[in-house]
């Protein structure tokens, strides 16, 4: 698949990127992003080809493989350390679906390559130089298939007085066969006594200042430390702006969609009141995007692109055929209450409509096209209301034939993977809270390590066993200061509580979205 590594540009490699689970690039949330903007899509619950570029140690690509078990993944990354520890998570997990390729872009062979339904390059696109650029280029437009997704992240506005910085601190403190971390260290000691000295570049800059007292403060982990220098030592970091990608990736027939968030799609959301006339007079999605990103101050855009679109005047029909359903990630009031949170958005959800909606999926009912059937409201009102819950907190994405869940509390339960296994035992030993990969979901569900303490037990014993008897098993091999941390692990009765809440509320939700089978 690829030639020799010719060419490996500036990319820091002596030391470990420590990667985080990105829930961006879930194959759902795209297929849902460019159905809402009109566009046939691939169907993420049949299968599927999917290719990330800069796939860092796997940590994305594991899980979205062990959650969409239809799907053939495949992670190119150019540092060796990172292929290595994704193969042997991969391995470790039992996963046959997922495949791992070390190379730079501008070392493969895209006709090599087969067809990919989605591509998704996040976290690497503003450190790459041009070669390599040019490269991602070639692989996008020979490997990602007519109707194809695309997912590009990238840095811009909210970066833009710390790009200089970063310049300024490689330049003057040049690499002197010294590792990445040192030589960061060593940059940013260098800037403090720069800023203590009255540098006039932090008095005009107040976000450079702030980066820079919290990057010295020295409460930097290693692991954190490392990922710094991953960011500012690598010479080619640099910001973009939307239309100028844009404009590029339409020479290879891509279409814009819109953010993979669905909140910055939505104006009436994320556009301040005082700036909304303003907005709606610009003609173009280009001035649209550089209007948002100006006056929000974004940092960084994860975008989606559809290659060679088949264009659809229907999105409930979109919708229909690639089974993308809602549904509640919290109780139904305590996810109403967050509605109505001042601090995320201006819009006022008291409507009739969007109540209307919620209701129905709380209920079970998550489909836009099952829930149009159903009401008297207009179809384009109850299309809003719908994509408006999408983009707000408490509420997602899932496949619509994910399963119902239980009618009851099972006797047995069994965990779906090997990969969910491991998962749930890291989040117990770590204390931690985890993402379990959830094919109903299409993506990785949260659990905190007592509901992973608590689903590995029922997992072995039932829910015939007694609560102190549970307890017992559940605590004897937890540390004391995991018992001081959590309540539920001190006292039995509280424990009891909260196993009878885990069976009313978690559990359910746990084999609705093929985390556990129901045995």
């Amino acid at each position: 698949m690829n030639k020799q590594n010719s060419h490996a540009g500036t990319y820091v490699k002596d030391a470990e990127y420590t990667s985080s689970f990105v829930p961006d690039q879930a194959p759902i949330l795209l297929s849902y992003i460019a159905a809402a903007a009109g566009f046939a899509t691939p169907d993420p619950g049949d299968r599927f080809d999917y290719l990330e570029l800069g796939c860092g140690s796997g940590v994305t690509l594991n899980l979205l493989a062990a959650a969409c078990p239809q799907g053939r993944f495949t992670g190119i990354d150019i540092n060796p350390a990172h292929i290595d520890k994704a193969r042997q998570a991969a391995t470790a997990a039992g996963l046959s679906n997922v495949d791992y390729v070390v190379g730079a872009f501008s070392a493969l062979d895209p006709s090599a390559l087969p067809k990919f339904d989605y591509i998704a390059c996040q976290g690497t696109y503003s450190w790459l130089d041009q070669t390599e650029k040019d490269a991602l280029l070639r692989i996008m437009d020979g490997s990602l298939a007519a109707g194809g997704i695309l997912l590009l992240g990238y840095v811009t506005f909210g970066r833009i007085s710390i790009t200089p910085m970063w310049h300024v601190m490689r330049k003057l403190v040049p690499d002197r066969n010294i590792g990445s971390a040192q030589r960061m260290t060593r940059g940013l000691q260098f800037l403090a006594e720069l800023r203590d000295a009255g540098a006039g570049y932090f008095a005009a800059h107040p976000q450079a200042l702030q980066t820079l007292n919290d990057s010295a403060s020295g409460n930097k982990t290693d692991a954190e430390l490392s990922n710094l220098a991953h960011n500012a030592l690598a010479e080619n970091y640099t910001i973009s702006f939307f239309d100028e990608l844009a404009d590029e990736l339409a020479t290879i027939g891509l279409r814009y969609c819109g953010q993979s968030s669905p909140f910055l799609n939505d104006p009436d959301l994320c556009i301040p009141e005082g700036t909304r006339q303003r907005f709606d007079q610009l003609e173009t999605a280009a001035q649209r995007e550089l209007f948002k990103d100006f006056i929000r101050l974004s940092v960084t855009r994860r975008d989606v692109f559809v290659r060679q679109p088949r264009e659809t005047t229907d999105t409930q029909e979109s919708h229909r055929e690639n089974r993308i359903g809602a549904t509640l990630f919290a109780q139904p009031e305590q996810a109403w209450n967050q509605l109505s949170r001042p601090d995320w958005t201006s819009f006022d959800y008291a409507q009739p409509v969007i109540r209307f909606v919620f209701d129905l999926i709380a209920s079970g009912e998550t489909n836009l096209a099952d829930i149009v059937e159903m009401s008297d409201y207009d179809p384009p009102a109850l299309e809003d209301a719908w994509r408006k819950l999408i983009a707000s907190p408490g509420v997602g994405l899932c496949l619509r034939n994910a399963s119902p869940g239980p009618a009851g509390i099972p006797q047995a339960v069994s965990l779906t993977s090997e990969y969910n296994r491991l998962a749930l035992e890291s989040a117990v030993a770590s204390m931690r809270t985890i993402l379990v990969a959830a094919p109903g979901m299409g993506s990785g569900m949260q659990i905190n390590f007592l509901s992973a303490a608590v689903t590995l037990d029922y997992c072995a014993y039932g829910f015939d066993s007694r609560d102190d008897d549970a307890f017992r098993r559940v605590t004897e091999h937890l540390s004391e200061s995991a018992r001081r941390r959590e309540p539920a692990l001190a006292d039995p009765a509280v424990f009891t509580e909260f196993r009878r809440w885990y069976r009313a509320n978690l559990l359910p939700a746990l084999i609705r979205f093929g985390v556990l089978d129901n045995v």
